[in-house]
């Protein structure tokens, strides 16, 4: 906006009248501008141009060796932590909450924590590996567990696998249930071991009868 305020002056200085004028509106329209300015720099919380902070940024998935285990089994989980953003991260702590029944190998612990040492630069990315066992316990069902992982200046990630767990059957078990199962008396009439005592039975009462008949010739 340009704002102009006449000065009486003599008709001699007309030319110097108009250069007043002019002066004093380029003088208010430039102190608008420096005012926009500030309302500008005010309004995004830093001088005109600057970029926003950089942070790091973290992206994190896991993976078993197995999907299906038994009770008594042991299972590897594997952790990889990337830094996406583009600033260094540092601080990294990974935190996984095993499901109920898993422990971790050797400490026999529920929840697997870990410091990472040094940095993370943009780009990178860092693994991780540790082993649990399902305890004999464990029930038939499917299982999760809960990784977190922080970092100075990012936002915490989370991520998860699922764990299936099965109980074996036993298969001697099992065909003896089935096949060919042991016949009762109550089906068979009379047993293989019946007739053989009868028969030695017999042969004992032959052989009796035999002695007495000797005995009584003498």
């Amino acid at each position: 906006m340009s704002i102009g305020f006449p000065i009486s002056v003599p008709r001699t200085t007309t030319m110097t009248h108009r250069t007043t004028t002019i002066s004093i509106a380029l003088l208010i329209a430039c102190c608008g501008m420096l005012s926009l300015t500030h309302a500008a720099q005010a309004i995004v919380g830093g001088p005109a141009g600057t970029a926003p902070m950089a942070k790091p940024s973290l992206s994190v998935t896991v993976n078993t060796d197995a999907s299906t285990v038994h009770p008594g089994n042991d299972v590897t989980f594997t952790v990889v932590i990337e830094n996406t953003g583009k600033e260094t991260a540092s601080s990294l702590v990974l935190r996984d909450t095993l499901p109920k029944g898993f422990t971790v190998v050797p400490t026999s612990s529920s929840t697997y924590t870990y410091a990472f040492e040094g940095t993370l630069e943009p780009g990178k990315s860092i693994t991780a590996a540790y082993t649990a066992t399902v305890s004999d316990n464990v029930t038939t069902g499917t299982y999760a567990d809960n990784v977190t992982v922080s970092a100075t200046l990012a936002s915490s990630v989370n991520a998860h696998t699922a764990i299936n767990v099965t109980i074996p059957r036993v298969k001697g078990a099992e065909t003896i249930a089935v096949t060919d199962p042991i016949p009762t008396l109550a089906e068979t009439g009379v047993g293989q071991l019946d007739v053989f005592f009868a028969l030695c039975g017999a042969a004992l009462v032959a052989i009796g009868i035999v002695g007495l008949r000797r005995t009584y010739r003498i």
